[in-house]
């Protein structure tokens, strides 16, 4: 048999057909190209067969062009938003389809957290975020700070020392004697300190005084990198703002503080109700709870009140300490 023969296309064929055409080999040669035409004619069945038949590539295409389609005509029929969809970031999803996240913090480590405030959010089915410093609260209190992590809160770092910025501070603990080593150092004994109360490694952090420069004011290192490798997110509360997905810093989570914004539970829950209407997470930040607490407290009954509703709505309200949620953030690509 020809060589020739086994060249694709029809072109070819003919040209076998003439150079091979004599005699006695005439009949057999076209016997030969009969069978090469039906062939040609059976494989090009079978193509057509398949261009036709439904796949799972076709389906996908099908629906791309369809949205392509959509998209192209948005100007003549506009399209109803997709709840809970991503290219509708107020509408993000919370764990259980709650409207809107919740963290609750209290600073200082104060003994009216763990001897009322602790008990108190239990009473209404609720978890906060807790930030006692080393020295003057946790090494104190190791006992009572360990039965208020047993109650599912957290237990974050707010330094050794406290050390701020500012006059009338001890030298020893003003930031402007710091340099990052020392800082660092001292963060690292504090979540030490906090493993021995309640054996876990991860932390969230609340930044002192809200202040995160250490040295002189002509030589100041921000200490912002060391909160990132350190910590799973670091709060502060002076940029006072309603947290997104799209908008999140893990490393300087804003809160709104009690006392210098929020003086009553009206106003920290309408807050809250804002929060829902864009699907955001507030964060709120307390010292003491009692009449005339002074800076960044509420009054008692005010408080009892917010959690009252909270309580009332934790079906449309996720509340829940700020590891927590920075988990849930994380998990979801932010």
């Amino acid at each position: 048999m020809s060589p020739c023969f086994f060249e694709l296309g029809y072109s070819t064929l003919p040209f076998c057909y003439e150079t091979t055409l004599r005699g006695e080999y005439s009949m057999r040669r076209s016997g030969l190209r009969m069978i090469g035409l039906l062939l040609v004619l059976l494989l090009s069945m079978i193509v057509l067969f398949r261009q036709f038949q439904p796949t799972k590539h076709a389906t996908s295409f099908q629906v791309r062009t369809t949205e392509a389609a959509l998209t192209d005509n948005a100007q003549k029929t506009r399209l109803p938003a997709r709840t809970g969809s991503n290219a509708d970031k107020r509408r993000f999803v919370w764990p259980r389809g709650e409207t809107a996240a919740v963290s609750i913090t209290y600073d200082d480590g104060l003994q009216v957290h763990f001897e009322k405030v602790a008990p108190m959010l239990r009473e209404y089915g609720l978890y906060g975020t807790f930030y006692p410093p080393g020295l003057c609260s946790l090494i104190r209190f190791p006992r009572e700070w360990a039965e208020v992590a047993a109650m599912g809160h957290e237990l974050g770092n707010h330094s050794l020392f406290h050390p701020c910025r500012r006059d009338g501070i001890n030298p020893a603990y003003n930031l402007e004697n710091y340099n990052e080593t020392r800082w660092r150092d001292e963060m690292a004994i504090a979540n030490f300190i906090l493993k021995t109360i309640d054996g876990k490694e991860n932390r969230t952090f609340a930044v002192p005084c809200a202040q995160i420069y250490v040295g002189s004011l002509e030589n100041k290192k921000s200490v912002v990198p060391l909160i990132a490798k350190m910590f799973v997110a670091g709060r502060s509360y002076f940029n006072r703002e309603i947290i997104t997905p799209d908008n999140i810093n893990f490393v300087a989570l804003p809160s709104f503080a009690a006392d210098l914004d929020l003086q009553t539970s009206d106003r920290i829950i309408s807050v809250i109700k804002e929060s829902q209407k864009i699907s955001g997470w507030v964060i709120f930040t307390f010292h003491d709870i009692k009449k005339d607490g002074g800076y960044l407290s509420m009054d008692e009954e005010e408080h009892r009140k917010l959690l009252l509703f909270l309580s009332e709505n934790k079906t449309d309200i996720w509340v829940s300490p700020i590891i927590e949620v920075c988990r849930y953030l994380k998990s979801k690509g932010y």
